[in-house]
């Protein structure tokens, strides 16, 4: 298992002085890229080979947000890796070590030269832990909208919201989610979700039009970001343990 440590900023706390979403997930997105930087298997080795790891699906569950100026510890290992995917875990603890957020991610190795997935390098297998999968519920087999589902405002990708891929950032597709939720009137108390879905099925670029999407079932808010031909970028699921306005 692979750790750092973090003091929650000002530049990243809303008005409630709670860590802002994206920047949780930032965290997370972080500490597995300065893992594998330090085990010489970063972004720089894979590029060189063409290859690239893509986050194909997430399930990050909140017991509750650190706050302005709280120390934490971020926590990532790779459990698990087949021929042509891997899985990791993670773990956000609180200055007292009560672990306040657990995380599973699914990722896909990718072929940059060919535009598909293919087969894990055996360089990419040495820092498989032994440690098992956090207790916590499975990630989502599928997300989809349900009956009726309503339009939200469209936003137009800008360039805060990509990454050294050239594409949108796995984190920001969170955050478009929320913006869009916000802008269609639909407000969402960042303090009462507690359970984050995404499904990641095609990348979002520069100048790219994204149409959003809701439904709402069981406190749960599912959000598809659409291309303007209708094809999903993502699918975003909030689940939250009160309602929203």
């Amino acid at each position: 298992m692979y750790s750092t440590d973090h003091r929650v900023g000002y530049s990243e706390v809303d008005e409630n002085r709670d860590i802002r979403i994206v920047e949780l997930v930032n965290r997370l997105q972080d500490c597995s890229v300065f893992q594998a930087e330090e085990f010489g298997v970063g972004l720089a080795g894979l590029a060189e080979r063409g290859l690239a790891w893509v986050l194909v699906a997430t399930r990050i569950e909140i017991d509750r947000f650190p706050r302005l100026f709280g120390k934490i510890t971020v926590s990532t290992w790779c459990y698990e890796v087949k021929r042509f995917a891997a899985r990791r875990g993670f773990i956000v603890a609180d200055e007292s070590g009560r672990t306040i957020l657990c995380g599973d991610g699914l990722y896909a190795m990718f072929s940059t030269e060919l535009g598909h997935s293919c087969t894990v390098p055996d360089d990419e297998r040495g820092y498989v832990s032994d440690v098992p999968r956090a207790e916590m519920a499975p990630l989502e087999r599928r997300l989809s909208l349900g009956p009726d589902p309503a339009g939200l405002p469209e936003i137009v990708v800008a360039k805060h919201h990509i990454d050294t891929n050239a594409h949108v950032n796995n984190a920001q597709y969170i955050q478009i989610a929320l913006d869009a939720l916000e802008a269609g009137g639909r407000i969402v108390d960042r303090r009462s979700v507690r359970a984050i879905d995404v499904h990641y099925r095609s990348q979002a670029r520069m100048g790219d039009i994204i149409r959003p999407r809701f439904s709402e079932d069981a406190g749960a808010l599912t959000v598809a970001l659409e291309s303007a031909e209708g094809d999903e970028y993502a699918v975003v699921r909030l689940s939250c343990d009160g309602s929203t306005d």
